[in-house]
């Protein structure tokens, strides 16, 4: 049960890191873009897209604690 967990933990961060690479692979191969996100209304945006991904790696984690929690008891129970 464990090892399902982890591959949910690695799930969740992949796809909580995920935007900031994409944002780094677009800046890194389109330097056009760069105009974009050094806007103030792009830089606002990029914050509310952080803000969502950080609190969704958050809210996750505490999901699978929680999940964690009922699974040790679960073993526990005879």
């Amino acid at each position: 049960m464990n090892s399902e967990l982890s591959g949910t933990r690695m799930t969740l961060l992949i796809v909580s890191l995920a935007p900031t690479g994409f944002v780094l692979l677009l800046r890194l191969t389109t330097p056009a873009l760069d105009q974009i996100y050094a806007s103030p209304a792009g830089q606002w945006i990029q914050i509310a897209a952080y803000t969502i991904a950080g609190t969704g790696f958050l809210l996750g984690q505490r999901m699978l604690q929680r999940v964690q929690a009922v699974l040790t008891l679960e073993e526990k129970t005879p």
